[in-house]
């Protein structure tokens, strides 16, 4: 019963994960929503052309309109992006004691290896420590930077739907894999060069986006950033967070 529930959590978790991507994209390409991902200067200027036409009337009178210009009004402070890294931090921090508790005492009679939840999880125990240490590094970097680098200003807004995705993505990535996870598997994992390329890149990434970010937060106004791959990329920032998400295909 109890694996069948957790299967059906994890289900529901990466439909959920579907519905947030197709929001997003949605809202991307939809000039009419793309007010949802504005944030700071760019938030008011967006909504308030989804707002009004020309001659000051509101563009969509349609109920889904009303709905829309509704959900626009509701802004949260900016600088609550933190609350992101904490939750991670700490879901991580929990996922992490969990699984290295089970690998120390390797005892059978751990909550998690129950007969009935055997099938659930796939991912090597050791591994899946690995990778809540992992997520542990980056939560507090990303915590650390958004308290001391970035100097956001108080007055400065976000939508609420921004916000309540950050939130649920960084729930859902700590729940996901603290439900694959295999804890009935206490054995070592082998290592091999796929996993230590894997390591060394998340190491690169991870430097090399805290570099990125203090050179943007020290720039006084907007202008072409040219320190290190700026000068080649318009987002080198971005560049390292698909660089250590392709950690995924390892783990």
């Amino acid at each position: 019963m109890t694996g069948q529930l957790l299967e059906k959590v994890d289900l529901g978790l990466q439909l959920l994960f579907i519905a947030a991507t197709t929001m997003v994209l949605l809202a991307k390409f939809n000039t009419g929503l793309s007010g949802f991902l504005k944030y700071g200067k760019t938030l008011s200027s967006g909504v308030q052309v989804r707002q009004q036409s020309h001659d000051g009337r509101f563009v969509d009178e349609s109920p889904f309109g009303f709905i829309v210009r509704m959900t626009l009004d509701l802004k949260v402070p900016k600088f609550w992006f933190f609350h992101f890294y904490l939750l991670s931090l700490v879901l991580s921090t929990v996922g992490f004691i969990i699984t290295h508790t089970r690998l120390r005492t390797k005892d059978t009679t751990h909550p998690f290896t129950l007969p009935d939840i055997q099938n659930v999880g796939t991912i090597p125990l050791e591994i899946s420590r690995l990778a809540f240490f992992l997520i542990i590094g980056h939560s507090s970097r990303r915590f650390f930077e958004t308290l001391l680098i970035f100097k956001y200003n108080r007055t400065s807004k976000m939508n609420i739907t921004h916000y309540l995705v950050g939130i649920f993505f960084y729930t859902a990535i700590n729940l996901q894999l603290f439900l694959n996870t295999d804890f009935k598997v206490t054995q070592k994992a082998k290592p091999d060069i796929v996993l230590f390329l894997s390591l060394l890149l998340f190491l690169v990434a991870s430097t090399d986006q805290f570099l990125n970010h203090a050179h943007l937060s020290g720039i006084k106004k907007y202008r072409i950033p040219r320190y290190g791959l700026f000068q080649r990329i318009v987002c080198a920032h971005y560049l390292d967070e698909y660089l250590y998400t392709l950690l995924s295909l390892e783990f």
